[in-house]
């Protein structure tokens, strides 16, 4: 388990085992989170367990650090960072597909009437690719996937079946990447990902802004291991179940 820790620029590292919870170590490594708005942003593992991605919201710029990282010791390093530009939008979202070689982000407009204030400012989807050890390189291969001005683009899902979700706000559906492993190259069309905006119905209810922020693990067959989520509801305890199946994937180092 990751946490950011608020008014400095330390990561804390928690090993879950059976026994409990302890504190394995912390790292300063990341950008100073001095401000609410900077501590609003999501931190996602990749789901073999090899990268990690923070989101630093503007104002007044927008970043996400991406970083390697070792589960077995909790190690992170390699630093790199991609500058999204000045917010608003307003960085919100991510997700890193599941083989790890894209990050998809989120900004939102902040639209809050119809017609917006100001409808230069958009709501996005990006997808990035992270075959690249060099944040310039990275930050170049930014992609559009999709944009409006009319409604506000939230949290960003990865699900058990692969695909990743983002939240919408007012709106009777998700949207869904229907194939997130598709890097997208210069004149590549956004089909190729089977995106739709309206991809998955909630049966009438109204999506907000934000979806579960557990890690989704998906192992190999003789490596599963991970943390289940359940009981997620506002008010009610949230159940969490450690399973332990994959010999000497992992190790209890306390």
């Amino acid at each position: 388990v990751s946490q950011s820790r608020y008014g400095g620029s330390t990561y804390r590292m928690y090993r879950v085992t059976k026994n409990g919870v302890s504190i394995s170590k912390s790292i300063s490594i990341g950008a100073k989170i001095d401000s609410v708005g900077k501590a609003q942003g999501y931190l996602k593992f990749s789901q073999d367990g090899t990268k990690m991605a923070y989101v630093v919201p503007g104002p007044d710029r927008n970043y996400v650090e991406i970083y390697d990282f070792a589960d077995s010791t909790g190690e992170i390093s390699n630093k790199k960072v991609i500058d999204l530009g000045k917010a608003p939008p307003t960085l919100y979202g991510a997700e890193l597909s599941p083989d790890g070689n894209s990050l998809y982000t989120s900004l939102t407009a902040g639209v809050t009437t119809l017609p917006p204030a100001d409808p230069s400012i958009k709501s996005q989807l990006l997808q990035f690719d992270l075959t690249s050890k060099d944040s310039a390189t990275i930050s170049l291969s930014r992609k559009l996937i999709d944009s409006t001005a009319t409604q506000n683009f939230g949290a960003l899902k990865i699900g058990p079946d692969g695909k990743i979700y983002m939240a919408v706000q007012g709106s009777t559906h998700l949207a869904v990447i229907g194939q997130p492993n598709i890097i997208l190259q210069t004149g590549s069309k956004v089909d190729t990902l089977e995106y739709n905006r309206r991809g998955f119905d909630l049966a009438g209810k109204l999506s907000q802004l934000g979806l579960p922020n557990n890690t989704t693990v998906n192992p190999d067959q003789d490596q599963q291991s991970g943390i289940s989520v359940g009981d997620t509801c506002l008010g009610s305890p949230t159940q969490f179940q450690a399973n332990h199946l994959c010999g000497e994937k992992l190790k209890n180092t306390k």
